[in-house]
């Protein structure tokens, strides 16, 4: 919740909200950022007399990924049964992602599955990515995966 600044002048202080994270957990409030926290979870500005500078952030869009991990049992990776929520800023476009090919048990799905992967991840082949929301779901896979396999055969 924002709080207004008592002071007429000087610093205040806000979250920030954290790509396909949320909302940060640092407090609205007089006072500089904590160190260390400055344009990461928290953003510092200078009051005036007109106007507070630390008005409520946007809590953003969301909207659905589903998380992956690795079982031990299968050697594989698996959609988790539900969608978690994803936030993110209003102009972020949606991306969901999760483990490639390559992906060994030592590989950390992004964000829980929310977000783009990195260029390096693509490249590696350790991170797929879809631009939809709930696109990352193990049916999602199938229904890209088969029509590839049916082309595959009739080439052949």
């Amino acid at each position: 919740k924002a709080v207004v600044s008592t002071q007429s002048t000087g610093k205040c202080k806000s979250p920030i909200l954290v790509e396909y994270t949320g909302l940060d957990t640092a407090k609205y409030g007089c006072g500089s950022c904590t160190i260390g926290t400055e344009g990461i979870t928290c953003v510092s500005c200078e009051a005036n007399e007109d106007a507070p500078c630390n008005g409520a952030v946007s809590t953003g869009k969301t909207f659905k990924c589903f998380p992956y991990a690795f079982n031990t049992t299968t050697k594989a990776w698996e959609a988790g049964s539900e969608a978690g929520t994803c936030i993110a800023n209003e102009d972020t476009s949606i991306a969901c992602n999760k483990p490639g090919e390559s992906a060994d048990q030592d590989y950390v799905v992004p964000h829980s599955g929310c977000g783009p992967c990195t260029a390096e991840a693509i490249s590696a082949n350790t991170c797929v990515q879809c631009e939809e929301d709930s696109c990352n779901s193990a049916a999602a896979l199938s229904f890209v995966i088969l029509p590839l396999i049916a082309a595959f055969f009739n080439l052949v």
